[in-house]
């Protein structure tokens, strides 16, 4: 009798090692996956990060050129009245 138990204990471990084992796969397949779309991410923040330096870039031109005609129409407006 003890040795049935025994037996029956052993399949039953060893069905569970298995379903464990299939999980441990899944789990494996789901790391690799989250592993993959963190290497993109960063990818895309990386050429956010660029974006945004030629954003920055293209904003201080602007501010720039609009400086620059307001100077140039006060020089104008000057020039005019005098």
């Amino acid at each position: 009798m003890f040795e049935e138990y025994c037996v029956k204990m052993e399949h039953a471990v060893a069905k569970e090692k298995e379903k464990m084992l299939g999980e441990l796969k899944v789990l494996r397949g789901d790391l690799k996956k989250m592993s993959a779309d963190m290497i993109e991410m960063k990818t895309k923040m990386a050429c956010v990060e660029v974006m945004q330096a030629q954003l920055n870039e293209l904003r201080g031109r602007v501010d720039s050129l609009i400086s620059s005609n307001k100077r140039r129409r006060q020089r104008e407006k000057a020039a005019e009245s005098e």
